[in-house]
């Protein structure tokens, strides 16, 4: 016979936390932000890399949304001194 255990208590939600998932998925569940942030993470490294890695994108809006996802401190701008930059 196994011993017998009390419950747990139920994990405390604290709002702090709770307001920064909603903003992070807010965030990401905008139209093509997961989908740029997928390629990266699978190595796309320029603006071109992502445009060809998500099927469907526009230049535009590949601008909008890095500047968003970089204003939220989610990616970071490296600027390479080549030509294209």
């Amino acid at each position: 016979m196994k011993a017998s255990h009390p419950p747990s208590p139920p994990p405390v939600i604290i709002d702090e936390q709770c307001r920064g998932f909603q903003t992070a998925i807010g965030i990401i569940g905008r139209r093509w932000s997961a989908a740029i942030l997928r390629a990266l993470a699978l190595g796309a490294e320029r603006f071109g890399d992502i445009l060809r890695r998500v099927d469907g994108l526009s230049d535009r809006l590949l601008s909008q949304r890095l500047k968003e996802l970089e204003a939220e401190g989610l990616i970071t701008r490296t600027v390479v001194p080549t030509t294209p930059v």
